[in-house]
C-alpha cells in the first residue's frame, strides 16, 4: 500500500492552525478547498479507506487527493464517499479541532470559513426561537453538525436544522428526516445558493431558508426539482417567515435583526 505516491514536501503534522486551504476551480470558487498532509494521507491508507481496487491509482499531489484513469491516464480530483469522509473522522485524520470546519460536498473536502460575531449571534438567536417555538416531543435543533447526504458524497454542516425527533446516536441524521434547514451568510451567500442550494435541492430537503446578513433578508427554498427550487421567495423587515413543518411558529424579520443600524 505505501506505493501510493506521496508528497514529500508536505511531510510532517502540522498545527491546527496551519492547516492548508486552497481555492480551486468549479464550485471551490465558491468556497475553500481543505488540503491533506502526507501523515493524514498515510493514516488514510494503513486504515483501508480506500477501495483496494483504487488505491495504487491514487495519489496526493499539493495537498490534494488525485486519481489517475484507467482509460486515458489523465490524474482527476479523487472524490470521496460519505462513509470515507465517516471512516476518516472514526480513525482520527483529521485534526480534533477540525472535524467540525470541515465538510464534505460533491465528493470534495471544504473548509468552512470562520465564524464571525455577528453570524454565530444569528445562529444562536435562531437556536433559541426555535427551541422556544417548537413541541420538543417532537423536533431536534441541531446547530453545525452533520447531515448525512451519501446518495450525492456530501456531508454538510448546515448553520442549523430541524430534525424529526428520534434516536440519533448510532446514525446521522439524513434529507428524510429534515423539517427545515437554515445556512445564516454573510460571506458565504454565494456558495449557500449555487452550491449548497442545488445540493438540497437535489437530496429533497423541501424547506431551505438562507438568512441574508448584507440585505437583511430570508430567502425562502421550496419545491425542490431535481437539482434547483421551484419555489424561491425573498423577506424583507417586517415581513414573517413561517417554516412548512410548524407554521404557527412565526419568525419575525425585525426580531431576528434587531434595530436598524
Amino acid at each position: 500500500m505505501k506505493a501510493l505516491i506521496r508528497n514529500k514536501i508536505q511531510w510532517g503534522k502540522r498545527k491546527p492552525s496551519e492547516r492548508r486551504i486552497t481555492g480551486s476551480s468549479g464550485a471551490s470558487s465558491l468556497s475553500t478547498a481543505a488540503r491533506l498532509t502526507v501523515r493524514q494521507f498515510d493514516q488514510m491508507v494503513e486504515s483501508g479507506i480506500f477501495d483496494p481496487a483504487d488505491a495504487r491509482r491514487i495519489e496526493l499531489i499539493r495537498g490534494e487527493l488525485r486519481q489517475k484513469s484507467p482509460i486515458d491516464g489523465m490524474c482527476r480530483i479523487a472524490k470521496l464517499t460519505a462513509l470515507q469522509f465517516h471512516r476518516m473522522i472514526e480513525v482520527g485524520v483529521f485534526d480534533p479541532a477540525d472535524d467540525r470546519r470541515l465538510e464534505l460536498i460533491h465528493g470534495e473536502l471544504r473548509g468552512i470559513s470562520p465564524i464571525g460575531n455577528l453570524h454565530a449571534w444569528l445562529v444562536e438567536w435562531l437556536a433559541d426561537w426555535s427551541l422556544s417555538s417548537l413541541p420538543r416531543a417532537l423536533v431536534w435543533v441541531l446547530i453545525q453538525n452533520p447531515l448525512d447526504i451519501s446518495a450525492l458524497d456530501s456531508v454538510p454542516q448546515p448553520d442549523l436544522a430541524w430534525l424529526k425527533r428520534k434516536d440519533y446516536r448510532h446514525s446521522r441524521p439524513t434529507p428524510a428526516d429534515v423539517l427545515l434547514l437554515i445556512e445564516v451568510s454573510d460571506f458565504s451567500l454565494r456558495y449557500d445558493r449555487e452550491v449548497k442550494g442545488p445540493l438540497y435541492a437535489q437530496a429533497g430537503i423541501q424547506d431551505y431558508w438562507i438568512v441574508n446578513v448584507p440585505e437583511e433578508t430570508i430567502e425562502v427554498y421550496r419545491q425542490p426539482l431535481g437539482a434547483r427550487y421551484g419555489s424561491v421567495a425573498t423577506l424583507r423587515r417586517g415581513e414573517v417567515a413561517r417554516s412548512l413543518a410548524f407554521p404557527d411558529a412565526p419568525l419575525a424579520l425585525d426580531k431576528l435583526f434587531g434595530e436598524p443600524a
